[in-house]
Order: structure tokens, then C-alpha cells, then sequence
């Protein structure tokens, strides 16, 4: 089953908004321009009926200026092409893909959701693991990943600095899931989809529910710190295809020890991201298709 249509965050004035892609970028600029057109004659032949119909000069003038405000305030929202708004089509999607799995958490309002993403979007591109770019590219990895994390996570407070490094193991996680074959499990939630010859033939609990250090398999935290931490990935041979992401970093997993993938079919380079991982006691990815040579910021750790 495909996964349904998904938009994503584009920067606007050093924002992100989550908005619709589109091509006709042309037609929009014409009915933009048309748009403006019809405003200024509107404009025009209203600043004449004013002043003729009125012979106080004072009165023109409050007239005028209040048509000022008019012509000012009215292209700030006109002059924003429909496409470029938050599409409620597929908000509704999403929300409703989200609401339907029996281990869903509140679901956001549009308005709701239109300032989270945009907070979790700051978040994830102010850390430094993903560019505003590649995160608006709709059906990546990163995107798809960002758009999990924004519905899963409503009430988790962004203000926490434990609570934002939860939001970024999560979104970590999640990236890697998608970049190695993992679907969406509400799309078919069977016991054939969790556990089965397929990509990730062992997915149990894996985006059933963020808290990823309570039952994600492979995924093991410690649990002495306030907000548990991923310490270990253990993942071997569990049919993982794909490519390894940038987002497995030491700025989104601070504590990891060890990442123990071999045995599936990786192929791709491995990332220089691998390297910054200080505490880094084993990593394992023999059995893969992987090629090219190996990251020099390994070297760092030996």
C-alpha cells in the first residue's frame, strides 16, 4: 500500500511553514499579478469617488489615509498564492492516519499543528542534523520522520533541554527507520506487517509509540538518567535495506555506545556522521553491501 501524499515545512523568513508543494509557480506569479492589478484599479477609482464627492479637504485626506491602510494590510494576504498556505486537505490526511491507530495521543488542530511543526522544524534544523531543504522534501526520510515526531509528541515541552534531546532521539530514530525500509505500520497494522520477510522483519513497537526506550525492538537506553538516553543499536540482521542517514549523530544520540547493524542489506557509503559518536565502543556492519572506504572521522576514535 502506498503511503498517503505528505507536504512539508518550507522556510519562510527564517520560519518553517508546512506547506503544499507545487509546480505552477508560473501560473501563480500571473494570478498574483492579476490579483494586483484589479486591487490597484479598485483603489484608484475609489480615491476619485472620495475626494468628488466631498469637498472638505479634511475629509479626503482621513479618505485617503484610510485607503492607505486598506491597500497595505489587503496584498499581505492576497498576494500569498493559495498553494503557499497550510493545506487543510492534508493536515485532515495526516491527522486522520494518526487518529485511527488505537495508540494514538491527542490529536493537534490545524492551528495546533501549523505552530508545532513549526517549533519541531526550528528544532531539528537549529541542532545542525538536517537542512530546512531536506526536511521540505516531501516523502524523504527526514520528512516523514519530522511529520511522526510532530503528531506523536504534542505535549512534550520544547522549553525542556532533557525533553529536546528526547524530540531529537526520536526524530534520530525515526529517520533511520524510513532511510532502511521501515513503513508506516498504522497503514496496515497486521501481525504479518510487524513480524514477516520484508524490510525490518522485526519492527515490534517501532512508531507504535515515541517512547522508543520502553519496547522498540533493538533499541536500548539507559535508564538511570531523568529522561532515558539510547545507548545501543542492535539491530543485526534484521533485513535493514537502504542507506545509513546523517541524522545517526552525536547530536541527536549524545550517549551511544554501540550500533551493531551487520548482516542486512545496506549498501551506500558509510556516513561521516558515524564518527562523531565519542563514546562509541563497537560498531559493527560486516555482511552489508556497503562501498567506498570509511569515514576519517573514525579515526579519531581508535
Amino acid at each position: 500500500r502506498e503511503p498517503p501524499s505528505e507536504t512539508a515545512p518550507q522556510s519562510t523568513n527564517g520560519s518553517m511553514q508546512y506547506l503544499v508543494d507545487t509546480d505552477d509557480s508560473d501560473d501563480q506569479e500571473g494570478q498574483i499579478a492579476e490579483r494586483e492589478s484589479h486591487i490597484g484599479a479598485g483603489l484608484c477609482l475609489t480615491v476619485r469617488g472620495v475626494c468628488c464627492a466631498s469637498p472638505d479637504m479634511w475629509f479626503c485626506f482621513l479618505g485617503l489615509l484610510t485607503l492607505a491602510v486598506v491597500a497595505f494590510v489587503v496584498p499581505m494576504n492576497i498576494m500569498v498564492p493559495n498553494s503557499s498556505k497550510p493545506s487543510k486537505t492534508v493536515w485532515s490526511d495526516e491527522k486522520r492516519r494518526f487518529s485511527e491507530w488505537q495508540f494514538a495521543v491527542k490529536i493537534l488542530s490545524e492551528a495546533e499543528y501549523e505552530n508545532r511543526s513549526n517549533q519541531i522544524a526550528k528544532l531539528i534544523t537549529s541542532s545542525g542534523l538536517t537542512d530546512a531543504d531536506v526536511i521540505s522534501k516531501r516523502g524523504s526520510a527526514q520528512n516523514r520522520a519530522f511529520i511522526y515526531v510532530t503528531f506523536m509528541t504534542p505535549e512534550v515541552d520544547l522549553w525542556d533541554i532533557e525533553e529536546e534531546e528526547y524530540l531529537l532521539q526520536l526524530y534520530g530514530l525515526t529517520t533511520l527507520y524510513y532511510s532502511t525500509g521501515g513503513f508506516d505500520i498504522w497503514d496496515n497494522p497486521t501481525s504479518d506487517t510487524i513480524l514477516g520477510d520484508h524490510p525490518w522483519s522485526n519492527s515490534f513497537a517501532w512508531l507504535i509509540t515515541p517512547d522508543y526506550c520502553d519496547s522498540w525492538f533493538g533499541v536500548i537506553c539507559d535508564e538511570e538518567e531523568i529522561r532515558p538516553v539510547v545507548k545501543s543499536l542492535m539491530l543485526d540482521g534484521n533485513i535493514l535495506e537502504g542507506t545509513l542517514p546523517q541524522e545517526l549523530h552525536e547530536k541527536a544520540f549524545p550517549n551511544l555506545e554501540y550500533i551493531s547493524l551487520s548482516n542486512n542489506t545496506l549498501r551506500g557509503t558509510v556516513p561521516s556522521s558515524i564518527g562523531t559518536f565519542y563514546h562509541l565502543k563497537l560498531l559493527s556492519l560486516r555482511e552489508n553491501q556497503l562501498t567506498g572506504t570509511l569515514p576519517t572521522e573514525l579515526e579519531e576514535l581508535l
